[in-house]
């Protein structure tokens, strides 16, 4: 390692006192690209090392897929449905979303437990294969204070953090098998473009073997939507949706796109399809302390609040959905907004009727909204900053895959 003794003195000093100063320096020395591979790996081990770490030693199996954050997609939910039906098991250890994620959306669903204890997790992984768990004091607890710290210091996207990040959570519950949904798009936080994307992806993936963590990175082109429905109640929406075996184009494509992920991480003797998505789901919900009735009833009542806004497009052309913007007025509203008896506010949301690349005609509806009254209008507001038009059609790049094998 060069310069190893500085490398080891500065990690261990924030671990012991946890405190600006000294996040400050750990954050400064991993800006610096020179950083060797072996540092990244300590700094990961570290993290995790700073709470519980699950113990698996007699079960290889275990996989999970994480993302590096854009909104609209829904791989933090789908893609572990898929790992468990190809055979793994699967523990994803969450954050929330901005504007939503995979934990924070689960925990819109009444009784979804989602800060659980060992014994619980190996409960849940018995009953259904799957756990999913909220990053908490429990779990590698150095790294989510050392998040606050580079969000306060704008080094969310620093490449060297987001790998140590990442792998800490990833360490601290004993996955083997790793899928890094790599978001491309001029706001996403592990690659601006599909150059720096590749080169992020090349480092996740290395960091990852020293660690003995089998790991593939999926690019995709997060300057479109991945689906139309965005919010934290919106995305039980599309779930249910998918359950139900809808005709929309757009939402089945996503659903694909997903399980080729989850399929990519397998090998072909996990491709087994004892079960159906559903009723994995199903008995996660279950296991976590709800039930399938519930989640529908919750995702019924989001539905039904859609039925009377709309937005009507005021000119004709290519529509653009200015993504960066919608998340930040999502995360604006929730953070302003807090929603009764949640963990996680919901005050509002968005289901596209049109996409990135269509041609819409003026009078065309382009989405439903819906929200608490203040938030309703507030979002009404502002949806025409997220939509623009023009001539032409924007070409979207295909996946591409990045392992380490």
């Amino acid at each position: 390692m060069a310069n190893s003794k500085s490398h080891v003195f500065v990690v261990n000093k924030f671990i012991h006192s946890q405190s600006a100063k000294d996040a400050s320096e750990l954050i400064g020395y991993y800006k610096n690209p020179n950083v060797d591979l072996e540092e990244i790996a300590y700094l990961a081990l570290k993290l995790a090392s700073s709470g519980t770490v699950l113990d698996f030693q007699n079960d290889e199996n275990i996989a999970d897929i994480a993302s590096t954050g854009s909104p609209t997609s829904l791989s933090t939910l789908l893609c572990p449905l898929y790992l468990v039906q190809n055979g793994f098991k699967v523990l994803s250890l969450g954050v929330p979303g901005r504007p939503a994620g995979g934990i924070d959306v689960l925990a819109q669903i009444p009784g979804y437990q989602i800060e659980l204890s060992k014994d619980k997790i190996e409960q849940c992984l018995q009953e259904s294969g799957y756990a999913h768990f909220l990053a908490n004091k429990d779990f590698a607890p150095a790294d989510a204070l050392l998040f606050q710290f580079r969000q306060q210091m704008n080094a969310q996207t620093v490449p060297n953090l987001v790998v140590a990040s990442i792998l800490s959570k990833k360490i601290a519950v004993g996955v083997r098998f790793l899928g890094l949904d790599v978001r491309i798009s001029p706001h996403g936080n592990f690659g601006k473009t599909w150059k720096e994307g590749i080169e992020n992806s090349r480092l996740f993936c290395a960091v990852s073997k020293i660690l003995g963590i089998n790991a593939k990175c999926f690019l995709t082109d997060a300057r479109f939507p991945y689906q139309p429905y965005v919010g934290r109640g919106e995305s039980l929406i599309a779930l249910n949706e998918l359950f139900n075996k809808t005709n929309e184009n757009i939402l089945i494509r996503h659903k694909e796109l997903c399980s080729d992920i989850a399929n990519a991480l397998s090998t072909p003797d996990r491709h087994h399809f004892k079960k159906r998505i559903i009723e994995i789901f199903e008995e996660n919900l279950i296991a976590q302390g709800t039930n399938f009735a519930l989640f529908q009833e919750k995702s019924e009542s989001i539905k039904e609040s859609h039925a009377t806004n709309f937005y009507i497009a005021e000119e004709s052309g290519v529509l653009h959905i200015d993504l960066a913007k919608l998340r930040n007025i999502l995360v604006n509203l929730q953070q302003e907004f807090t929603t009764k008896g949640l963990r996680f506010s919901d005050p509002a949301g968005i289901i596209f009727k049109k996409t990135t690349g269509e041609v819409v005609e003026e009078g065309e509806i382009l989405a439903t909204i819906r929200g608490e009254k203040d938030a309703l209008n507030i979002l009404r507001g502002r949806v025409p900053s997220v939509l623009t038009f023009d001539e032409k059609i924007p070409i979207k790049r295909k996946m591409e895959i990045i392992d380490n094998a």
